[in-house]
């Protein structure tokens, strides 16, 4: 446990590893053409993977009430690959991972109990969901696409230790999964460069990386350089795609990382062509993500658990509601809610039990960041993108944050998929298909890992008297679909 807490390496080496700042900036490995970027702090290592096209996943409390926004050319936190979809998590200490495809770059971020959000890209997509007897809907902006998925053969794991690193990797066409509660109906919804964000907790050593002293690695897109950072525990990092430029942020315990964007700013996130963020919530629910085929999801939360998100080539993100929760999303004429995704990506948002999210986007305008004492929401733009958001009544505030207890995850494998979920104090898992593998781990320092296979499908379920409806602005083309073999799951 000591090595957990304490790695054998000095904090000098977490703080300042022993690789050059030239190879910080510009690792000695890149996917596609990005340069990924490296950090670590003395206990967080937040890590962010990239398939071809993953995309990321927001999450939020019971109560809480996650706010994500975007300016016109700004692109937010997360990042996907082609298809990819990585996704984000938040905890007291929890560490999600996201991930990113071909030349998307994902971030990860970290703080005590920091909160980042993910939020929409150019044509983003966003999702609502809706918990026991809501009815979600998906509404899409002038060229929003937003679509449901189902797949065959996922394959979700959830894991959970008190310092366990969990592990997500991604396969080229994984396809996360969307889920609804008993009668919820989730959508999902893909933009077109949108791109989510993702966050980790203070001690948390999210992603797939190794025991006590691993050191995530972030990556970056074709042109652009991602950045690597540290603090004391914790080490966010942001990378960014093509001309996109990554934010990283991490603080000690009261750090508030932020991601933001101007006009043509890349905040930290980015996507692929069809990658599919995903977003959750629940009050202390630790909702999974998984894999396709022969993806293997991956792992979640514990005290300080360290959530993982991963995504495959054409991966689609799940979302998830609460009990009685009835998000909804909105979009303007070139606004993208909630989730973001890639060219074809097709985010989601959900919301926890009670709580109310929501977000905002203006022509120009440039998301906002926040922080509390313990929250530490984060927004991030795309070009066009449109943050996503829901909210509930006309007074709900929204805010993004996370629980103490509460680590939702999503993953998606090659064609893998992934689940979101949440709930009171639920910890919702997916479950695989035919050929998947899911994966569970645990322990004090245990190092979970996922994977994706290639082929995987994702799936999306409704619950018994669910009846989710997906609506388009101007252009946009929701999409619902259902896989045959797929195995939802409600949480």
């Amino acid at each position: 446990m000591e090595h957990a807490v304490n790695p054998p390496h000095t904090l000098e080496q977490a703080v300042n590893p022993p690789h050059t700042l030239e190879q910080a900036v510009n690792p000695p490995h890149s996917a596609a053409s990005s340069q990924p970027t490296t950090h670590s702090g003395a206990c967080s290592q937040p890590t962010t993977h990239s398939g071809t096209s993953s995309q990321p996943t927001t999450h939020s409390r019971t109560s809480s009430q996650p706010t994500t926004h975007s300016g016109a050319s700004s692109q937010p936190t997360t990042n996907s690959g082609a298809s990819s979809q990585p996704s984000t998590h938040s905890e007291a200490s929890s560490q999600p991972t996201t991930h990113s495809g071909a030349s998307s770059q994902p971030t990860t971020h970290s703080e005590a109990s920091s909160q980042p959000t993910t939020h929409s890209g150019a044509s983003s997509q966003p999702t609502t969901h809706s918990g026991a007897s809501s009815q979600p809907t998906t509404h899409s902006g002038a060229s929003s696409q937003p679509s449901t998925h189902s797949g065959a053969s996922s394959q979700p794991t959830t894991h959970s230790g008190a310092s366990s690193q969990p592990t997500t990797h991604s396969g080229a066409s994984s396809q996360p999964t969307t889920h609804s509660g008993a009668s919820s109906q989730p959508t999902t919804h893909s933009g077109a460069s949108s791109q989510p964000t993702a966050h980790s907790g203070a001690s948390s050593q999210p992603t797939a990386h190794s025991g006590a002293s691993s050191q995530p690695t972030a990556h970056s897109g074709a042109c652009s350089q991602p950045t690597a950072h540290s603090g004391a525990c914790s080490q966010p990092t942001a990378h960014s795609g093509a001309s996109s430029q990554p934010t990283a942020h991490s603080g000690a315990s009261s750090s508030q990382p932020t991601a933001h964007s101007g006009a043509s700013s890349q905040p930290t996130a980015h996507s692929g062509a069809s990658s599919q963020p995903t977003t959750h919530s629940g009050a202390s629910s630790q909702p999974t993500t998984h894999s396709g085929a022969s993806s293997q999801a991956t792992t979640h939360s514990g005290a300080s658990s360290q959530p993982t998100t991963h995504s495959g080539a054409s991966s689609q993100p799940t979302t998830h509601s609460g009990t009685s929760s009835q998000p909804t999303t909105h979009s303007g004429a070139s606004s993208q809610p909630t989730t973001h995704s890639g060219a074809s990506s097709q985010p989601t948002t959900h919301s926890g039990t009670s709580s109310q999210p929501t977000t905002h986007s203006g022509a120009s305008s440039q998301p906002t960041t926040h922080s509390g004492a313990s929250s530490q929401p984060t927004t991030h733009s795309e070009a066009s993108s449109q943050p996503t958001t829901h909210s509930e009544a006309t007074s709900s505030q929204p805010t993004t944050h996370s629980g103490a207890s509460s680590q939702p995850t999503t993953h998606s494998g090659a064609s893998s998929q992934p689940t979101t979920h949440s709930g009171a104090s639920s910890q919702p898992t997916t479950h695989a298909g035919a050929s998947s593998q899911p994966t569970t781990h645990s322990g004090a320092s245990s190092q979970p890992t996922t994977h994706s296979g290639a082929s995987s499908q994702p799936t999306t379920h409704s619950g018994a008297s669910s009846q989710p409806t997906t609506h388009s602005g101007a252009s946009s083309q929701p999409t619902t679909h259902s896989g045959a073999s797929s195995q939802p799951t409600t949480h």
